[in-house]
């Protein structure tokens, strides 16, 4: 594939967070761009900087035996 697959997988622990900011920061985006006012567009961006910045905070969910064990008898040829 075309894409180089990231590990981890899943959609995040922050990602209602993220949603949320991201349409916090659309929203004084558009009502900054209207009444064209420069602090909305900022305090926008800084919104969105914020959002950005929690993916640095999420932690890899901890891999479970079960999950490993069954990794290990796949990857082993069947025995007769």
């Amino acid at each position: 594939m075309v894409f180089a697959a990231r590990g981890g997988g899943g959609t995040g622990r922050y990602l209602e967070w993220k949603i949320r900011l991201f349409f916090v920061a659309a929203v004084l985006l558009l009502v900054g761009i209207a009444r064209e006012l420069d602090l909305l567009v900022l305090l926008a961006i800084l919104v969105l900087a914020g959002a950005f910045v929690l993916r640095f905070f999420e932690r890899p969910p901890p891999v479970e035996e079960d999950d490993e064990d069954e990794a290990e008898a796949e990857s082993e040829p069947a025995r007769d």
